[in-house]
């Protein structure tokens, strides 16, 4: 009456060939967001706190699903603003808007995802952009990091900001 299906262990093989595939992809992505906001932090770090504009632990609420569409737009041009200062204050020469074009230009490619026959393109840009723009403030960081050789992250109340203000 029953019938066992003899490709049954094949198809369970597949099956978890394709949760492990899965499963390193994520842990991949997981890896390169968690390497991705370290460079913010360690270049909020080597900035003096009276050039920071936000605080260096507002860059972990990127890691809020959707509130960081919105959020990107707020901390970005701040984190570009402060390593800005931080060149001024060193005397280094200026490198245009230090990224801050770049980082809203992220941020609103993000929203293009949501685009009917746009979100096929999108993640792409978004991807390059997202590259570029990582690679400038690390580069913004090892330069900060040869003339702050110490960090910062100590003074004036920890690596939190010493506002209260969460959009800060």
């Amino acid at each position: 009456m029953y019938k066992t299906n003899p490709f049954a262990g094949e198809f369970l093989a597949l099956g978890v060939g394709i949760l492990l595939l899965y499963l390193i992809i994520l842990a991949g992505v997981l890896l390169l967001a968690i390497f991705y906001y370290k460079t913010f932090i360690d270049t909020m770090s080597y900035i003096r706190p009276q050039n920071r504009l936000t605080g260096v632990a507002n860059v972990l609420f990127m890691w809020i699903p959707l509130f960081n569409l919105v959020y990107g737009f707020i901390v970005y041009p701040k984190i570009c603003d402060s390593i800005k200062n931080e060149y001024r204050s060193h005397g280094l020469s200026e490198d245009g808007d230090f990224g801050k074009s770049l980082a809203i230009t992220m941020c609103a490619l993000s929203f293009g995802a949501f685009i009917p026959l746009v979100n096929f393109i999108a993640p792409l840009a978004i991807l390059i952009v997202w590259i570029i723009f990582w690679v400038k403030i690390n580069g913004y960081k090892e330069t900060l990091m040869q003339k702050n050789a110490g960090g910062f992250s100590s003074e004036a109340g920890g690596t939190i900001s010493v506002s209260s203000d969460l959009l800060d």
